[in-house]
């Protein structure tokens, strides 16, 4: 018996895309913006790194979880938090006001990793060959 996809699952893999799309192209920008200002520090090309990095892991997430892959959730699950701890980091360590853009990627990201946990999605994403994993993520 095969389950039928969760509208709300086939969403969460499509924002995930734009979201890994989205990292890749502020990384592309924060460079070519740098270089074109002759000014790549340490701190930008980190950045630009970890953007890039995040930006793989959310999109190997969203193909995993298009084809129905246990990891495919897990690697969203991670790669979203792991991402909200990086644009959360100096709002909160240097209590600044994030830009409009940051809040964007926040509000995203965070929007995600609610999704992914609710029932459907779970439930779906971690069924392996009519069996569901055990987790107990969310029970």
């Amino acid at each position: 018996v095969t389950m039928r996809r969760p509208w709300l699952a086939t969403v969460a893999a499509v924002f995930e895309s734009i979201l890994g799309v989205a990292l890749l192209a502020t990384a592309v920008v924060m460079v070519v913006a740098a270089r074109t200002a002759r000014s790549l520090d340490t701190g930008e090309g980190a950045a630009a790194g970890i953007l890039s990095a995040l930006g793989l892991a959310v999109i190997a997430s969203c193909v995993g979880m298009l084809k129905r892959k246990v990891w495919g959730w897990w690697l969203a699950e991670a790669a979203n938090l792991v991402g909200l701890v990086v644009f959360l980091w100096d709002p909160v360590t240097r209590r600044v006001r994030p830009d409009p853009d940051e809040l964007a990627f926040i509000g995203l990201l965070g929007m995600l990793l609610l999704v992914l946990l609710l029932a459907p999605v779970r439930s779906f994403l971690l069924r392996k060959k009519g069996k569901l994993v055990e987790s107990n993520v969310g029970s």
